[in-house]
Formats: C-alpha cells, structure tokens, sequence
C-alpha cells in the first residue's frame, strides 16, 4: 500500500506553535509503516501521485488551510487517516 503522509502540520494557527515531539512521531509512524511493506511518501503538498490512503497529523490548533487541505484530499477520493 502506498501510503502519501503529507506534512500539514505546519499549517497551524498564527498563534499555535507546531508540536516539539511531532518530527519524532512521524518518524516512527514513517518506519513502522515501512516494517509491514507499506510504502510512506513524505509530501510537503497534496500531491498524491497514486497514492492509496493519506495519513495526516493532528494538531490542536490546525488552520484553516489545513482544514481545506485535508477535505481537498477526500475530494479527489483518497480515504484520510487523520
């Protein structure tokens, strides 16, 4: 499974600060993905290529870009993992 993981973490609001421990998180979400044969593709945008799902962080304060980011993504009919 190709498995698209694009970074909107970054997309938080003007007065949220991004998570200190997140880069960490999504490493090891990155690496245990890859031990069961799944295939993560890093993005900084909503490039899906041929993607089969889309994992996307949560924050606690994500922008709205962000919010428009993730139901972009369920436009095109690729399933999100938030």
């Amino acid at each position: 499974m190709k498995i698209l993981f694009p970074d909107l973490s970054r997309l938080v609001t003007y007065d949220q600060d991004r998570p200190a421990g997140l880069p960490m998180v999504r490493e090891a979400t990155i690496d245990g993905l890859r031990s069961f044969g799944h295939e993560p593709v890093v993005a900084l945008d909503l490039d899906d290529g041929d993607a089969d799902l889309a994992l996307v962080d949560a924050v606690d304060a994500p922008s709205r870009d962000a919010l428009d980011a993730v139901l972009e993504l369920g436009r095109r009919g690729l399933p999100v993992v938030v």
